[in-house]
């Protein structure tokens, strides 16, 4: 995992490309199973009292599945130059961690994260 966002209730966090799988979903689910962590560490920065500060979230990885088959993945059509086409794939798990895969950003993954998953680590502090 790559970067993300902090919003309100969730965190985006950007994952690899994926363009090797050329389209496979099967493909696509054994790379992404192969490559499962312990532990997500995100770190959110935040200006507070005027001290830049991180913010340490943890996330264990078994909060985290995949789908069994590629069929799993919905696609979302918009129209691209008069065409429709698919401009990401979906894929929901029980527990509610959605996930997306974007072709036209070479097929990269992102994870869309509830907040309530994450342990809130330490916080530190910069002090300039």
């Amino acid at each position: 995992m790559k970067s993300g966002k902090l919003n309100d209730n969730f965190i985006s966090i950007s994952g690899h490309r994926l363009t090797k799988a050329n389209g496979d979903f099967d493909e696509i689910n054994r790379i992404l199973k192969s490559n499962v962590s312990n532990l997500v560490v995100c770190c959110n920065y935040t200006l507070s009292t005027g001290k830049k500060q991180y913010i340490i979230r943890y996330i264990d990885e078994e909060k985290f599945s995949y789908p069994i088959t590629g069929s799993e993945w919905k696609p979302k059509y918009s129209t691209r130059k008069n065409k429709i086409e698919a401009s990401l794939y979906e894929w929901n798990s029980p527990n509610g961690i959605r996930m997306t895969i974007t072709p036209s950003m070479s097929w990269q993954i992102w994870w869309f994260v509830s907040l309530s998953f994450f342990r809130v680590g330490p916080i530190i502090t910069i002090i300039p």
